[in-house]
């Protein structure tokens, strides 16, 4: 397998293995603190409506949007925390396995992996603006870090696989 196929394979491997612990997680995490019955009623409206439906489509995400603000400024701790958690796991899990498998360039493409996590944690951010601070500090600051470790940890388990970076 040439180099270049086996970059892109590992970067995408990478990219599904982050996303499906971010999927994992919170969905173990909606187990546990289930969301609330307004945010419940939203999703319901929203996925029963006609998607050409513009005009009931906006009034069901603002719905929706202040469902989720409201569970935020309530929810338990533990509920934030395990979200946090699902994006640094996902960070670490999909750094590790694209740095695994990519033939060169191993970090760029693990703290590649970093890099599209926080972007998309950012997108959520932006999304459903009503994210603790706190949360939103760690997330900026811990992401990159993850993925860095989960970098070094494969360069340093599978040190035969290294290559210049």
């Amino acid at each position: 397998m040439s180099s270049r196929l086996r970059n892109i394979l590992g970067l995408i491997v990478g990219l599904i293995i982050a996303f499906g612990t971010i999927m994992l997680i919170e969905g173990l995490g909606h187990q546990i603190f289930p969301p609330s019955e307004e945010i419940l009623a939203a999703q319901g409206k929203l996925s029963k409506l006609d998607p050409q439906d513009r005009e009931g489509r906006k009034e069901a995400m603002d719905a929706m949007q202040q469902a989720m603000a409201d569970y935020l400024e309530s929810a338990p701790f533990g509920a934030v925390e395990i979200i946090l958690l699902a994006w640094l796991l996902a960070a670490l899990f999909g750094s590790f396995v694209a740095t695994t498998l990519t033939a060169s360039h191993k970090l760029r493409y693990g703290l590649s992996i970093g890099g599209a996590v926080l972007l998309m944690t950012i997108l959520n951010f932006v999304m459903i603006p009503y994210h603790p601070i706190w949360v939103i500090l760690l997330v900026v600051l811990l992401i990159p870090l993850f993925a860095w470790l989960g970098a070094k940890a494969s360069l340093f388990f599978f040190p035969s696989t290294k290559s210049a970076s």
